[in-house]
């Protein structure tokens, strides 16, 4: 089994703009990579960040 970490931090980028102002996500984003592929989920909850994250180390059969 590999042994792979994952990273849940806040993400407050550039979005769009709207009415000539600029719009950010103001939410949670985890994200792992896994064989090259990055994988990525927003929410603006944590812990849904932290179930997502477990799920898909499960998924994959990853360890840590």
């Amino acid at each position: 089994m590999a042994r792979k970490r994952g990273c849940i931090y806040f993400d407050n980028s550039f979005k769009e703009m709207r009415w000539g102002k600029p719009v950010t996500h103001q939410e949670y984003c985890a994200e792992i990579q896994i064989d090259g592929k990055r994988y990525r989920k927003r929410s603006r909850d944590y812990h849904e960040c932290e179930n997502w994250l477990q799920w898909i180390k499960d998924r994959h059969s990853i360890e840590g």
